[in-house]
């Protein structure tokens, strides 16, 4: 949580500082908590318990949310405003920093969540895809910026997601140095070490309930379901299949 904080507040302190050479206004304070009090700032302390945005109640260390805007909430305010009134724009300033939708079989849900930070080798940290609260992705995970970790998914290690690739599902797990590219959606499924799938919009990949692991290449378009994938293994599909 504290490293999080710490770079939104080094990237809006950098904001901060080009809208002042352009005589433009920040959005944010950036480097505080705000509230609607509007006379309450205050600076973050890892002990300190900031009051809500929307409940103007003082927030428990268990039940804080900070959004990618730095704006404070107590989580089952937020996921209120999200998951029942179907709101993606920060109740304060309006930008789109608490979450995501995602269209899948048919159904539209909204979860809450935050902006992957993606470390680029020029030592910039630049915001990547969503992840939402119940998901975890690793510090050294690229996730491009319109790839969507939810449900309780796991990536770590060196894994690079790149297009707009779907993550989801509790069993879900992707590891070491496996690469997705395009257009996949990956659920209940364990991809790791040197596997490589690559997806476009013309050629989907759905990977549902499966095990992919050692030197193996898949290309779409085409759906796995309940396979398991040993090393050496290279699987090219010549039939379309939707992406749903």
């Amino acid at each position: 949580m504290t490293s999080r904080i710490q770079t939104l507040q080094k990237h809006y302190k950098s904001d901060q500082q080009q809208n002042q050479q352009q005589n433009l206004a920040p959005f944010c304070l950036g480097s505080t908590f705000i509230n609607q009090q509007g006379k309450e700032i205050q600076e973050y302390q890892p002990n300190s318990r900031p009051v809500c945005s929307i409940s103007l109640e003082a927030i428990p260390d268990n039940k804080l949310y900070i959004a990618d805007c730095m704006h404070c909430f107590d989580i089952k305010e937020i996921k209120d405003w999200v998951e029942k009134k179907h709101k993606l724009e920060c109740p304060l300033c309006n930008r789109k920093t608490i979450g995501f939708c995602v269209e899948y079989n048919g159904e539209l849900k909204y979860y809450v969540g935050n902006r992957h930070w993606n470390r680029m080798k020029t030592g910039e940290e630049k915001f990547g895809g969503w992840v939402d609260l119940s998901s975890k992705v690793g510090d050294n995970v690229y996730l491009g910026k319109n790839a969507l970790v939810f449900d309780k998914a796991r990536v770590f290690d060196q894994t690079k997601i790149y297009g707009s690739c779907l993550i989801h599902g509790k069993k879900t797990l992707i590891f070491g140095s496996a690469q997705i590219h395009g257009k996949v959606n990956v659920f209940d499924s364990q991809i790791y070490e040197n596997a490589i799938i690559k997806g476009t919009e013309e050629k989907p990949i759905n990977i549902l309930h499966s095990k992919i692991h050692g030197n193996v290449e898949i290309k779409g378009p085409q759906t796995i379901v309940s396979a398991k994938l040993p090393s050496t293994r290279r699987l090219f599909s010549l039939l379309r299949l939707p992406f749903r």
